[in-house]
């Protein structure tokens, strides 16, 4: 088999070495002698950083926003607040009654039906398809 001194490493005769160790105190050095080179690219890198941290903060709400929605209006079924049927597109039927807008207490609320199975699916593949277009 002529291809088996390729398995062993690329120069003949040479015994096999450890990698070597790269440290912390290297690794250092060599950032800073790197610096040169990566300061023209500093804004660039702070832009980049600041973009990342600002997405994942969004994807953090949006992530918090898609669990309520999922647990207490598709699972437990209670009604939407006017801005979640306004970004599901969903009708005032969706929509829970405002108590500080009708002049109603607050028991009255409680008292409201809860979303009906068919309303909990619209809500449900709603919430799935912002997910998806979320995602992409």
């Amino acid at each position: 088999m002529t291809g088996l001194p390729l398995l062993e490493g690329y120069r003949k005769g040479t015994p096999q070495q450890a990698p070597p160790t790269m440290g912390w105190r290297k690794m250092l050095g060599l950032a800073w002698r790197t610096w040169p080179y990566t300061r023209p690219m500093l804004k660039h890198l702070i832009v980049l950083l600041a973009l990342t941290f600002s997405g994942g903060l969004v994807g953090l709400v949006t992530a918090f926003v898609g669990v309520d929605l999922f647990m207490n209006k598709v699972l437990v079924g209670d009604k939407l607040q006017p801005i979640q049927a306004m970004v599901l597109f969903v009708g005032e039927e969706y929509v829970t009654a405002d108590p500080e807008a009708k002049g109603e207490d607050a028991a009255a609320v409680d008292r409201e039906p809860e979303l009906t199975p068919e309303q909990r699916t619209t809500v449900r593949n709603r919430l799935i398809l912002w997910g998806i277009l979320g995602g992409v």
